[in-house]
Protein backbone atom coordinates (compact mmCIF):
# COMPACT_ATOMS: atom_id res chain seq x y z
CA UNK A 1 0.00 0.00 0.00
CA UNK A 2 2.81 2.24 0.84
CA UNK A 3 4.35 1.94 -2.71
CA UNK A 4 1.27 2.19 -4.50
CA UNK A 5 0.73 5.55 -2.55
CA UNK A 6 4.43 6.67 -3.12
CA UNK A 7 4.13 5.97 -7.05
CA UNK A 8 0.92 8.11 -7.53
CA UNK A 9 2.88 10.60 -5.09
CA UNK A 10 6.03 10.51 -7.89
CA UNK A 11 3.58 10.41 -10.78
CA UNK A 12 1.65 13.68 -9.84
CA UNK A 13 5.02 15.58 -8.65
CA UNK A 14 6.36 14.96 -12.22
CA UNK A 15 3.23 15.97 -13.84
CA UNK A 16 3.85 19.47 -14.14
CA UNK A 17 7.85 19.12 -15.40
CA UNK A 18 6.37 16.89 -18.37
CA UNK A 19 4.22 19.53 -19.38
CA UNK A 20 6.50 22.17 -19.27
CA UNK A 21 8.89 19.74 -21.29
CA UNK A 22 6.37 18.86 -24.03
CA UNK A 23 5.44 22.67 -24.59
CA UNK A 24 9.30 23.37 -24.85
CA UNK A 25 9.50 20.51 -27.59
CA UNK A 26 6.87 21.79 -29.19
CA UNK A 27 8.21 25.58 -29.24
CA UNK A 28 11.32 24.22 -30.92
CA UNK A 29 9.64 22.34 -33.22
CA UNK A 30 7.68 25.86 -34.22
CA UNK A 31 10.83 27.59 -34.35
CA UNK A 32 12.65 25.69 -36.47
CA UNK A 33 9.90 25.10 -38.91
CA UNK A 34 9.87 28.22 -41.88
CA UNK A 35 6.98 26.36 -44.19
CA UNK A 36 3.58 28.37 -42.97
CA UNK A 37 1.11 25.20 -43.81
CA UNK A 38 3.57 23.49 -41.24
CA UNK A 39 3.70 25.99 -38.59
CA UNK A 40 -0.29 26.15 -38.94
CA UNK A 41 -0.51 22.34 -38.44
CA UNK A 42 2.11 22.07 -35.65
CA UNK A 43 0.05 25.11 -34.00
CA UNK A 44 -3.56 22.35 -34.04
CA UNK A 45 -1.63 19.59 -32.72
CA UNK A 46 0.93 19.86 -29.60
CA UNK A 47 2.59 17.48 -28.08
CA UNK A 48 2.35 16.70 -24.77
CA UNK A 49 2.14 14.62 -21.55
CA UNK A 50 -1.36 14.83 -19.97
CA UNK A 51 -1.76 13.34 -16.61
CA UNK A 52 -5.06 11.44 -15.85
CA UNK A 53 -7.01 10.29 -12.91
CA UNK A 54 -10.05 8.35 -12.31
CA UNK A 55 -12.57 5.58 -11.18
CA UNK A 56 -13.76 2.36 -12.45
CA UNK A 57 -16.13 -0.06 -11.37
CA UNK A 58 -15.40 -4.12 -12.30
CA UNK A 59 -16.75 -5.92 -8.80
CA UNK A 60 -14.61 -3.60 -7.04
CA UNK A 61 -13.90 -0.27 -6.91
CA UNK A 62 -10.27 1.08 -8.63
CA UNK A 63 -8.73 3.93 -8.86
CA UNK A 64 -6.18 5.14 -11.37
CA UNK A 65 -3.57 7.57 -12.47
CA UNK A 66 -2.72 7.92 -15.58
CA UNK A 67 -0.27 9.77 -18.08
CA UNK A 68 -1.36 10.21 -21.81
CA UNK A 69 1.72 11.15 -23.77
CA UNK A 70 0.56 11.99 -27.38
CA UNK A 71 -1.10 14.59 -29.31
CA UNK A 72 -3.65 17.24 -28.29
CA UNK A 73 -5.70 19.74 -30.74
CA UNK A 74 -7.35 20.14 -34.02
CA UNK A 75 -9.42 22.47 -35.74
CA UNK A 76 -12.67 23.81 -36.20
CA UNK A 77 -14.15 20.16 -37.11
CA UNK A 78 -12.42 18.07 -34.97
CA UNK A 79 -10.92 18.37 -31.23
CA UNK A 80 -9.50 16.30 -28.74
CA UNK A 81 -6.59 13.55 -27.66
CA UNK A 82 -4.48 11.18 -28.86
CA UNK A 83 -1.52 8.88 -27.21
CA UNK A 84 0.11 6.20 -25.40
CA UNK A 85 -1.64 5.75 -21.92
CA UNK A 86 0.64 4.35 -19.31
CA UNK A 87 -0.69 4.13 -15.63
CA UNK A 88 -1.82 1.81 -12.83
CA UNK A 89 -5.20 0.87 -11.30
CA UNK A 90 -5.67 -0.18 -7.48
CA UNK A 91 -8.44 -1.19 -5.69
CA UNK A 92 -6.94 0.51 -2.47
CA UNK A 93 -7.94 -2.45 -0.03
CA UNK A 94 -5.29 -3.93 2.85
CA UNK A 95 -2.69 -5.57 1.95
CA UNK A 96 -4.07 -9.08 1.74
CA UNK A 97 -7.10 -7.38 -0.42
CA UNK A 98 -4.89 -5.50 -2.84
CA UNK A 99 -4.69 -5.49 -6.36
CA UNK A 100 -2.13 -3.32 -8.62
CA UNK A 101 -2.62 -3.37 -12.22
CA UNK A 102 -0.16 -1.45 -13.93
CA UNK A 103 -1.39 -0.81 -17.56
CA UNK A 104 -0.34 0.21 -21.22
CA UNK A 105 -2.72 1.60 -23.92
CA UNK A 106 -3.82 3.96 -26.63
CA UNK A 107 -6.51 6.32 -26.60
CA UNK A 108 -8.16 8.49 -29.43
CA UNK A 109 -10.53 10.76 -27.89
CA UNK A 110 -12.66 13.05 -30.66
CA UNK A 111 -14.94 15.77 -29.54
CA UNK A 112 -17.77 13.26 -28.16
CA UNK A 113 -16.38 9.70 -28.79
CA UNK A 114 -13.40 7.63 -27.08
CA UNK A 115 -11.86 4.56 -27.65
CA UNK A 116 -8.94 2.60 -25.90
CA UNK A 117 -7.12 -0.38 -26.28
CA UNK A 118 -4.99 -1.95 -22.86
CA UNK A 119 -3.12 -4.42 -21.79
CA UNK A 120 -3.35 -4.66 -17.81
CA UNK A 121 -1.78 -6.66 -15.05
CA UNK A 122 -3.69 -7.11 -12.42
CA UNK A 123 -1.31 -8.60 -9.53
CA UNK A 124 -2.81 -9.95 -6.10
CA UNK A 125 0.10 -11.49 -4.03
CA UNK A 126 2.13 -13.33 -6.46
CA UNK A 127 -0.77 -13.87 -8.86
CA UNK A 128 -0.49 -11.78 -12.10
CA UNK A 129 -3.96 -11.94 -14.51
CA UNK A 130 -3.42 -10.36 -17.76
CA UNK A 131 -6.35 -8.45 -19.99
CA UNK A 132 -6.66 -7.14 -23.02
CA UNK A 133 -9.61 -4.18 -22.64
CA UNK A 134 -11.13 -2.55 -25.45
CA UNK A 135 -12.89 0.43 -24.48
CA UNK A 136 -15.21 2.92 -26.08
CA UNK A 137 -17.35 6.11 -24.44
CA UNK A 138 -18.66 9.25 -24.74
CA UNK A 139 -15.94 12.24 -24.15
CA UNK A 140 -15.56 16.40 -23.60
CA UNK A 141 -12.61 17.07 -26.05
CA UNK A 142 -10.77 14.30 -24.53
CA UNK A 143 -10.93 16.09 -20.56
CA UNK A 144 -13.76 14.29 -18.97
CA UNK A 145 -14.27 10.44 -20.10
CA UNK A 146 -17.07 7.76 -19.80
CA UNK A 147 -16.38 4.39 -20.56
CA UNK A 148 -17.84 1.01 -21.24
CA UNK A 149 -15.07 -1.91 -21.73
CA UNK A 150 -14.49 -5.42 -21.86
CA UNK A 151 -11.68 -7.55 -20.48
CA UNK A 152 -10.84 -10.47 -22.20
CA UNK A 153 -8.07 -12.69 -19.87
CA UNK A 154 -5.12 -13.63 -22.18
CA UNK A 155 -3.24 -15.87 -19.56
CA UNK A 156 -4.94 -18.57 -17.04
CA UNK A 157 -4.39 -17.12 -13.74
CA UNK A 158 -7.89 -15.69 -12.22
CA UNK A 159 -7.86 -13.00 -9.62
CA UNK A 160 -11.49 -12.75 -7.81
CA UNK A 161 -12.51 -9.62 -8.12
CA UNK A 162 -11.73 -8.69 -11.42
CA UNK A 163 -14.95 -8.76 -13.82
CA UNK A 164 -14.90 -9.09 -17.55
CA UNK A 165 -17.17 -5.84 -17.45
CA UNK A 166 -15.74 -2.49 -16.21
CA UNK A 167 -16.94 1.03 -16.22
CA UNK A 168 -14.94 4.19 -16.11
CA UNK A 169 -14.95 7.44 -15.47
CA UNK A 170 -11.85 9.76 -15.95
CA UNK A 171 -9.98 13.64 -16.06
CA UNK A 172 -7.58 14.33 -18.37
CA UNK A 173 -6.02 17.64 -17.07
CA UNK A 174 -4.91 19.73 -20.01
CA UNK A 175 -3.79 22.83 -19.97
CA UNK A 176 -4.14 22.86 -23.33
CA UNK A 177 -7.38 21.89 -24.07
CA UNK A 178 -8.73 23.67 -21.22
CA UNK A 179 -7.41 26.94 -22.73
CA UNK A 180 -9.12 25.78 -26.46
CA UNK A 181 -12.50 25.74 -24.53
CA UNK A 182 -12.07 29.12 -23.33
CA UNK A 183 -11.07 30.90 -25.96
CA UNK A 184 -13.46 28.41 -28.10
CA UNK A 185 -14.35 29.40 -31.64
CA UNK A 186 -16.99 26.58 -32.97
CA UNK A 187 -17.53 26.32 -36.32
CA UNK A 188 -16.65 29.07 -39.40
CA UNK A 189 -19.78 31.05 -39.38
CA UNK A 190 -18.01 32.70 -42.82
CA UNK A 191 -18.08 29.17 -44.52
CA UNK A 192 -20.78 28.76 -47.22
CA UNK A 193 -22.02 25.31 -48.17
Amino acid sequence: MKNLILSITLVILLIPGCEIAAQQIDNETNNKTNDSTTINLLEELKFTVVPSLGYVEQNHSFTEANLLIGYVGGNNYSWGMTGIRLGVESNLLPDNDQIIAPKIGFEVAQLIIITRLSFIDYIKGNQSELRIVPEVGLTLLGLVNITYGYGQRINATRIEGISAHRFGVSINFSPTVFKQLINFRGYDRNMTL
